[in-house]
């Protein structure tokens, strides 16, 4: 998903991929009480977050479980948004947009409303819906199916409250994701930490990372390097490994899309234990081979001739100067 709490439309944003709750509260007119969580006002959801997974054309029917908590029945309605997350915190909490966002990522259309639902009070009831995948889609598209139940009054105050079911549907088809990495550093003798972007593609990763080598010859038995997390499009995110049995940063990350996985070289520290710091904003195939030492050269060498070009064309000009006013002679005018 590609997009940002300023809600851009680049391609490069990301949408949070994590379980939340969202509650609405309205106030007439004095104060109110805000919860949030699974369990909200008289009632609670769950699953809070639905992966689905299918191809172009086909609908898909999911379920969700409704709990009346409250001493009454309930009747609960349902409605859908697009939400969006932090590109540069991809933990943060989503933001439920409050409508439809014109996206190419965007999965409102694809969510079909379930009829209204009436809970006896301590009681659950499983309400089905739909999801509907356009011909032609592809890749990851992202929704909320928002729960509200009936308004409550209390004390001049009335509140309503909502919970949110996020839904990740993807429908196959795109690219697998691109992992970067953008810095190695070393903190003390016993820790690396490294931090990488998902760049390629729309779709969701879910980066593992382990440390396999130990070229100081040291036990490297003692180097763990377990990190797994899911990466958004365009999300950054780290992995911090224990070094304190190798005084090295060697290893591997690799990323995950369904059958598919790419794995890219975690950049070395020094071999005697001294911290280090590495970065790179080419692919790692890249910035570990000759090029990421030839292309620099290669652009200071194109600079030094410019330079070189343009101070050349300055003595000329001023030759010409020169020359035309010897030409004139003196008290020429």
């Amino acid at each position: 998903m590609t997009r940002t709490r300023t809600y851009s439309l680049a391609r490069t944003i990301a949408v949070v991929a994590t379980a939340a709750a969202a509650m609405l509260v309205a106030v007439a007119p004095a104060q109110a009480v805000q919860k949030s969580g699974s369990d909200s006002v008289g009632f609670g959801v769950s699953p809070l977050r639905i992966d689905v997974d299918a191809k172009a054309g086909q609908t898909e029917s999911q379920s969700i479980t409704i709990t009346n908590t409250d001493t009454t029945a309930t009747k609960f309605t349902f409605a859908k948004e697009d939400y969006a997350g932090d590109q540069q915190d991809p933990a943060a909490t989503p933001v439920l947009l409050g409508g439809k966002l014109e996206s190419p990522i965007s999965g409102y259309d694809w969510i079909q409303l379930p009829d209204p639902v009436t809970v006896p009070p301590g009681q659950s009831r499983t309400v089905k819906f739909n999801v509907k995948v356009p011909a032609g889609a592809t890749g990851p598209h992202y929704a909320a199916l928002m729960v509200t139940g009936e308004p409550r009054s209390a004390d001049a105050v009335v509140a309503t409250s909502r919970l949110g079911v996020l839904l990740l549907m993807n429908a196959g088809g795109a690219p697998p994701p691109e992992l970067v990495i953008t810095e190695v550093q070393e903190v003390g003798p016993d820790k690396t930490i490294t931090r990488f972007l998902n760049t390629g593609g729309d779709q969701t990763t879910e980066v593992t990372g382990t440390l396999t080598e130990d070229p100081t010859g040291k036990d490297p038995s003692k180097i763990t390097g377990e990190c797994t997390q899911e990466v958004l499009p365009g999300a950054a995110g780290e992995c911090v490994f224990d070094t304190s049995g190798s005084g090295s940063g060697d290893g591997t990350l690799i990323g995950d899309v369904g059958p598919t996985s790419r794995s890219v070289d975690i950049l070395g520290t020094n071999a005697d234990g001294e911290g280090t710091s590495a970065r790179s904003e080419l692919p790692t195939e890249w910035a570990n081979g000759w090029t990421s030492l030839l292309l620099p050269l290669v652009g200071i060498s194109l600079f030094v001739l410019y330079f070189l070009f343009l101070r050349r064309r300055r003595k000329n000009e001023e030759g010409d100067e020169d020359a035309g006013m010897a030409w004139a002679g003196p008290g020429a005018s």
